[in-house]
């Protein structure tokens, strides 16, 4: 890869790869809060200040819009008046609810692909809110973003994972060669394999148009659920796949009990041995690759999280959420004329979207979590996620859908989760 100075690189113009492209409409919102008494929003604000240049600098993609020329969408740094810190961070006055609400979308070619509020809570808290374009992140990124601002606001030095993300640099050569290893790279494009004898089924509620998406967020204690883990080897990962195991079967009152059922599960490439050691050190991009874990109907909780462990653990030594990314980022040419497309994976999957995703430990020294995703939703598909994400104390699950999804397919969720934990929260009590 050439090497560009960050002087320099602002010069380039690489074309949006489909990868990048397809979420641009997609606006993640994180926020944690902190006790009033720590930092108060005008305090957090000055803190931020003071760092503020330094911060664009070894963060270059913070300055990163899109320009579209000829139709076609490409990555820019904005302009030194796009960027101001009175363009992106605002105080909000008055006194902000605990549970978000989604992001709002905004322009992509007006300034960079993020946003930044502090505000006042009840209970005498500061929030640390941030919305940032999917475009250059994915869930788990948003957070370690967040995680930035915090340690800006309070004034404390970056953690080492933080500061691994240093100084990367933001604009790539074309087609992502640099991501991968060539045991990717030399396999050139290829579509993902999904096997369709898990797609009969309609699992997603039909919804009628115009539509948008809310964001229903639960949470309880995260102690049972570690407990638990490390008691039957399984990670927050299989409980969050049970949950959904359980809850879509039920949804359909046995309709589809009887099929195995594909929940498409986002992992981070960047834990690959495919992925280079610049990719190891990216945060900007989206490095979700996705498997697609087969699973059959379990009556029994424990059967069901074990089951569901032990079918992501054997979906996971593939090179195909690699070769996925690496194919959706080679489908255009350097002028931006369509190479490749993919045709089989979507199709079917229109109204068998089921994403389960565990995000992990995120905004530990926060409190008062929130995750939502502002997506769109088509006319024939939307995007239904099932999240699940913690700190230190607290367990938090989260559903993205359409508002006018059936309340009882939101409700199923719910008790589904609840149901799970009860018996997480039994079964650690027993010796």
């Amino acid at each position: 890869m050439e090497k560009v100075s960050f002087e320099d690189s602002g010069k380039l113009l690489r074309i949006l790869d489909s990868v990048e492209d397809s979420p641009l409409a997609a606006w993640i919102n994180v926020s944690g809060t902190v006790p009033k008494s720590t930092i108060t929003p005008e305090a957090a604000f000055e803190n931020i200040h003071k760092k503020y240049k330094q911060l664009l600098q070894e963060f270059p993609t913070l300055r990163l819009k899109i320009v579209t020329i000829d139709g076609k969408h490409y990555f820019k740094y904005a302009e030194d008046n796009e960027i101001q810190i009175n363009n992106l961070i605002k105080i909000v006055e008055g006194i902000t609810p605990l549970q978000d609400g989604l992001s709002e979308w905004f322009e992509i070619d007006k300034a960079p692909l993020w946003r930044l509020e502090l505000s006042e809570t009840e209970n005498e808290k500061t929030k640390i809110r941030l919305k940032i374009c999917h475009g250059i992140i994915d869930g788990r990124g948003a957070f370690d973003v967040l995680d930035l601002f915090y340690y800006l606001a309070l004034n404390k030095p970056f953690t080492e994972r933080l500061n691994s993300f240093r100084n990367q640099p933001a604009i790539y050569e074309f087609g992502k060669a640099c991501w991968y290893t060539k045991e990717i790279t030399s396999q050139g494009f290829k579509e993902p394999e999904i096997n369709f004898k898990a797609l009969p089924a309609e699992l997603n509620p039909p919804i009628t148009r115009p539509s948008h998406v809310v964001h229903p967020q639960w949470e309880v204690d995260y102690a049972p659920i570690s407990s638990f883990c490390r008691k039957h080897g399984v990670t927050a990962q299989a409980i969050v796949m049970a949950i959904q195991n359980e809850a879509l079967r039920a949804y359909h009152k046995g309709k589809y009990d009887q099929i195995p059922l594909i929940l498409f599960c986002p992992v981070d490439n960047r834990k690959y041995p495919y992925a280079t050691e610049l990719f190891k050190k990216a945060l900007f991009y989206l490095h979700a690759g996705n498997l697609y874990v087969m699973v059959n109907k379990k009556d029994d909780i424990l059967e069901n999280i074990l089951h569901c462990s032990e079918e992501f653990k054997k979906s996971y030594p593939t090179m195909d959420p690699c070769i996925s990314g690496y194919s959706a980022a080679i489908m255009t040419d350097e002028t931006g004329k369509m190479i490749h497309q993919f045709t089989k994976p979507m199709d079917p999957c229109k109204t068998n979207y089921t994403f389960a995703s565990h995000l992990g430990l995120v905004g530990e020294n926060m409190d008062n979590l929130n995750f939502s995703n502002q997506i769109a939703v088509y006319d024939t598909f939307y995007f239904f996620n099932f999240y699940g994400f913690h700190n230190k104390n607290t367990f938090y699950f989260s559903m993205n859908a359409p508002y006018n999804c059936p309340k009882e397919f939101f409700q199923i969720f719910k008790d589904t989760s609840m149901k799970f934990y009860d018996f997480i929260v039994h079964n650690v009590s027993e010796q």
